[in-house]
């Protein structure tokens, strides 16, 4: 991100929280939920590679999609 930054790229960031995922954890355990967020990051990873850009697990339940020479001005709630 430093990198985008300092060599003036415009770039995207989308912020995804999982909604209720701790009744993954609380259902199924905390292994199973492990295995799930491990899933779902994986797959980001290969349609990042695909479509140009990067996801990142930042804690918990929620990831980063930063995606580099685009820009999106429009807030999704």
């Amino acid at each position: 991100m430093n990198r985008i930054i300092e060599e003036k790229h415009n770039f995207t960031i989308i912020h995804l929280d999982l909604d209720d995922f701790k009744f993954i954890n609380d259902t199924y355990g905390h292994a199973c939920g492990d295995k799930v967020l491990s899933e779902i990051g994986s797959r980001f990873k290969s349609v990042g590679f695909k479509y140009n850009f990067r996801t990142y697990r930042i804690g918990g339940d929620e990831f980063l999609i930063i995606i580099k020479d685009k820009f999106v001005s429009t807030k999704i709630q």
